[in-house]
């Protein structure tokens, strides 16, 4: 999937959680949740495209709030050793990404992962 095509499917996952508890905007982005559920179960590395597109994109609370506790959280959950490194880089010159990982739990990050997230949120 390219840049262009992940962007409308972050575009319309923003505009679902900023969206009123079932309202028709609501109901009209929950297409674009399903693929991202869907990109969260089968392909880490778009999730993780997914995730930066999102983050970029809208760094409000509200958003970046699901952000971590959603996408980032599983990403790192049950691909965490592939993705641990990406994260650190990512964290380290952006430091609104850096905050991002403080709204985690470790859920089912390994040791070393959970240990790196830590870390950076220590830091930022």
């Amino acid at each position: 999937m390219t840049e262009a095509e992940l962007e409308p499917i972050a575009e319309g996952w923003i505009r679902y959680q900023l969206a009123a508890e079932g309202s028709a905007e609501q109901t009209a982005n929950w297409d674009f949740v399903s693929t991202a559920f869907d990109i969260r179960a089968g392909d880490p590395e778009l999730l993780w495209r997914l995730i930066l597109a999102i983050h970029s994109s809208d760094q409000s609370d509200d958003v970046q709030c699901v952000l971590s506790a959603g996408p980032l959280e599983e990403l790192l959950s049950y691909h965490g050793p592939a993705f641990i490194e990406a994260v650190e880089h990512k964290a380290n010159v952006d430091p609104a990404f850096a905050r991002l990982l403080g709204g985690m739990y470790r859920h089912r990050m390994s040791d070393d992962v959970w240990r790196r997230v830590t870390n950076i949120t220590k830091r930022s």
